[in-house]
Order: structure tokens, then C-alpha cells, then sequence
């Protein structure tokens, strides 16, 4: 076992040496650079309020139970779960992998004439063998850091994928209430149509209207009509969406309420620090590029010699009874230490190309953080524009609803024709629609700017543990 030994401390002093130059040689991953994290949001909003549940301000649980069944039956989610729980078994299979290996097997033979063969021999052996590869230079340490990692990131990814179903329900909700609260309002219109064409056809008996009043009143009729078909297809699309986010088959069953909700002011939940630990894609980005990192440090060691350390041992059938004599068994056994040294050709290049996906695996993290920046950033300005559109709009509403009261009046006294009453009620109608569509689009946002934040995904440090730095300890 000396020269063993010795030879295993020259590999060490060569590899320690070879890492020092295959990094100079080579380059290094970690040369690009992050976003730098500002201390503030650009778009400014009320003061901080504490969080809570963010669903509940939509709805009065009717939303949160559509997404709880979500969570549990639409197929995306189901997928996720599956490809998490594939890389957790690749986890500990590379933890399997860098334990010792022990493999046995056993041979029957004879010898003798066929036609004696009650005078042959016959004869057993028992054969193990033994192996191991110690954590030289840290490349047994590092492949099971890296399948650690990848098992962190796909539990970030369902983790992803779960706000994500829960952002599409809940918006899918939404559309679906806009839809009813749509249709409602246009047969409204259809009654409020209707019942102008019988003034107008009661104007014209009493020789005070023409027939071109009553055709215009009529086609108006017809008009809302066909936008009640248009409506009503409307509501049957929302409620299949939402089916299908569920896992229901899309029958146009699902029911919800008629009227969007009116929400609050945006309030601060979080600041753009916060947000990198709150998202579950930057934290499926981060295990990601400490992966890459594993996998780079791995193929440079790969440039290195590698050490095994194997034995095996075999027992006839005489000699398997020593198996329960363990000084016996030590006494078979044997070491085998192995040094191969590669040709740097091929290896050098799958090392460079290993670095390289190192680098782009920090531009993509990169990239993600600045993609949630500008999701949240986008969210605040929007919530403010619609805030505004919305007091614009109902203020609109207010003037027009009184404005269609005025006209009605004047309309049956003979005072303005039918063009101006249809004006008024198309106004009218007009502001309550774009009023309607305005706060279903500002709880569609603010939906956005909460899954933005995160919604309530699990944060990097509440997922399976892993050490995310790229250096192994044993690394000399």
C-alpha cells in the first residue's frame, strides 16, 4: 500500500497544479456579470401594507376553491410533479453512485463423460467484486452537488408552474365574469332598444314619427340581437378556458358571478431585492447556473487523472464455507489502484463547451431576474393607468346614464328624433361596457402583479436544501 501511496500524492500535487492551469488556459464562468439589485421600485405607490391573501380580494372563496381544484387535477401541474419527482430519484441515485459498489455472481460447472455422467465433477464458485472511487479533486462530491441542484430546480419549477395555473385561473375567472357581466348588459340594451322601437312605433300611429324612425329603432333592435349571440358565445369560450384549467371536461358548465370587482389601491408588497428570493423561476434559474457551475468544474477534472480503487475475491465450492470465516474473507480480498491518463483533445473541448454553458446559464439567470423586474415594474404603472381610466369612466357613466334619461324624456314629448335618443342610449351603453372592461382588466393586472411578486410560491430557502456554490470543499 506504499507505493499506492505514493502515487495517489503525486496525482494530487500534478492535479492541483493542472486545475491552477486548465483555469488559466481555459477561462472561467463565473466573468459575467449580474443585475445589480436597486433599492426601490422605479414606479412609486401608497405606503407598504402587511400581505395577505391576495386571492381573497377577488372574490369571497369561490376563487380559491377553483384554484385549490386546479392545483390537484390540471395536467401541467400533474406533469411538473412528475418531472420533480424524476430528478429527486436522480439525486439520490448520484448519491447512490458515490458509495461504494459491490457486485457478486456464481458459476456452476462439470466435468466428465456425458454417458457417466454419474461420474463427473461437478463444481461451484462464488465470485465478488468491489469498488470505489475516491472523491479525488472533488469529482465525485461535485456530481452529486450538480444532481442536488437539478432536483432544487425542478421543485422550483413546479413551483412555477403552480403560481402560473394559479395566475391563468384566476384571470380565466375573471374573463368569465366579464363575460357574464357583458352579456347582462347588452340584453339590457336589447330591452331598452325594444322598448324605444315601441314608442317610436306608437309615435308613428299618432302621425308625430316617420317610418324611417321606425326602421332605425327596428335595425337597432336587430343589431343588439345579434350582439346578445356574440355575448353569449363569449361566455361559453371564458367558461371552456377556465374548464380546461381545471381539469374538467369543457362544457360550459362552470358558473361565476356577473359583476368584476372593484379593488383598492395597489399598495407595496415587496421591494426588488425581495423579489429574487420570493420567485420561484429565479430560484430554478439560480440552481440551474450552480449546476452549469458543477458540470464546468466537473469537465476540467476531467482533464485529470482519475483514481479507482477495486477488488474481488472468488470461492470455489470447497472454500465457500470460508465465507462466514472473516479472516478468511480479508485474507482474499485485494486492492486494485488504477491511474489512466486521457488525451486532452476531445476532453478539452467538452470542457470548453461545459464552461460555456456555464456562462450562458448565468446570462439566462440574468435575463429571468430582469424579466421579473420589468413584470412587476409593469404591473404598478398599469394599476395606476387603469385606476385612472376607471374614475374617468364612471364618471362618463354617470353624466351618460343621465344624459339617456334626459333624451328618453324629450324623445316622447317630440322634442329630438329618434338619431338623438339612439345617441344617448349607445353612449350610454358604451361607458358601462368600457367601464366593465376597465375593472376586469385592472383585476386581470393586479392578478399579474401579485404572481409577479411570487403569488404565494415558496421561497428558495423554504425548498429542498442544497449547497449552491460552485467550489467543492475537497477541491485542492
Amino acid at each position: 500500500m506504499k507505493n499506492y501511496s505514493s502515487l495517489a500524492a503525486a496525482l494530487l500535487v500534478t492535479g492541483c497544479a493542472g486545475i491552477s492551469s486548465q483555469r488559466a488556459e481555459l477561462g472561467d464562468y463565473r466573468e459575467a456579470s449580474l443585475p445589480d439589485a436597486p433599492n426601490e421600485w422605479a414606479v412609486t405607490l401608497p405606503a407598504p401594507a402587511a400581505e395577505s391573501d391576495w386571492i381573497a380580494q377577488f372574490s369571497s372563496g369561490v376563487l380559491a376553491e377553483l384554484i385549490e381544484e386546479a392545483m390537484q387535477a390540471n395536467p401541467d401541474v400533474a406533469s411538473a410533479v412528475a418531472t420533480a419527482d424524476a430528478a429527486r430519484a436522480g439525486y439520490r441515485a448520484a448519491r447512490g453512485r458515490a458509495l461504494p459498489s459491490v457486485t457478486g455472481g456464481s458459476e456452476n460447472s462439470y466435468s466428465g463423460l456425458v454417458e457417466e455422467f454419474d461420474q463427473g465433477t461437478e463444481a461451484y464458485s462464488l465470485g465478488i467484486t468491489a469498488s470505489w472511487e475516491p472523491d479525488l479533486w472533488g469529482r465525485v462530491s461535485r456530481r452529486v452537488r450538480a444532481a442536488d441542484a437539478d432536483y432544487i430546480a425542478s421543485n422550483a419549477d413546479l413551483s412555477a408552474i403552480r403560481l402560473s395555473i394559479t395566475g391563468a385561473t384566476a384571470r380565466a375567472w375573471i374573463s368569465l365574469v366579464n363575460a357574464r357581466a357583458q352579456l347582462i348588459l347588452t340584453q339590457d340594451e336589447l330591452r331598452v332598444r325594444q322598448n324605444s322601437a315601441q314608442v317610436t312605433e306608437r309615435r308613428l300611429s299618432a302621425g308625430v314619427a316617420t317610418a324611417l324612425d321606425v326602421r332605425l329603432a327596428r335595425s337597432a333592435v336587430a343589431s343588439t340581437r345579434a350582439s346578445i349571440a356574440s355575448a353569449e358565445q363569449s361566455v361559453s369560450d371564458a367558461a371552456r378556458s377556465l374548464e380546461i384549467l381545471l381539469g374538467r371536461y369543457p362544457a360550459a358548465a362552470v358558473e361565476s358571478p356577473d359583476v368584476p370587482p372593484q379593488l383598492d389601491a395597489m399598495v407595496d408588497l415587496s421591494n426588488p431585492t425581495d423579489l429574487l428570493a420570493r420567485r420561484p423561476d429565479i430560484a430554478a434559474a439560480e440552481a440551474r447556473m450552480a449546476a452549469a457551475g458543477m458540470r464546468a468544474e466537473l469537465a476540467r477534472l476531467a482533464l485529470l487523472p482519475s483514481l479507482s480503487i477495486g477488488g474481488s475475491t472468488t470461492f470455489s465450492s470447497d472454500e465457500i464455507a470460508d465465507l462466514i470465516d472473516v479472516e478468511q474473507l480479508a485474507g482474499r480480498v485485494f486492492a486494485n489502484l488504477t491511474a489512466p491518463i486521457f488525451n486532452g483533445g476531445a476532453l478539452k473541448a467538452d470542457a470548453e463547451a461545459a464552461i460555456a454553458r456555464a456562462r450562458a446559464s448565468i446570462s439566462d439567470y440574468a435575463g429571468v431576474v430582469l424579466n421579473a423586474w420589468r413584470e412587476v415594474e409593469a404591473a404598478r404603472a398599469a394599476d395606476i393607468s387603469l385606476e385612472k381610466q376607471e374614475i374617468a369612466l364612471a364618471e362618463a357613466l354617470t353624466e351618460a346614464e343621465a344624459a339617456e334619461t334626459l333624451a328618453e324624456r324629450q324623445y316622447q314629448r317630440g322634442l329630438i328624433t329618434i338619431f338623438n335618443l339612439i345617441d344617448a342610449q349607445t353612449r350610454r351603453i358604451s361607458a358601462e361596457r368600457q367601464l366593465l372592461n376597465v375593472r376586469a382588466n385592472r383585476a386581470a393586472n393586479r392578478i399579474n402583479y401579485h404572481i409577479a411578486l411570487g403569488g404565494g410560491a415558496l421561497p428558495l430557502a423554504d425548498l429542498p436544501n442544497a449547497d449552491m456554490s460552485t467550489e467543492g470543499s475537497t477541491a485542492p
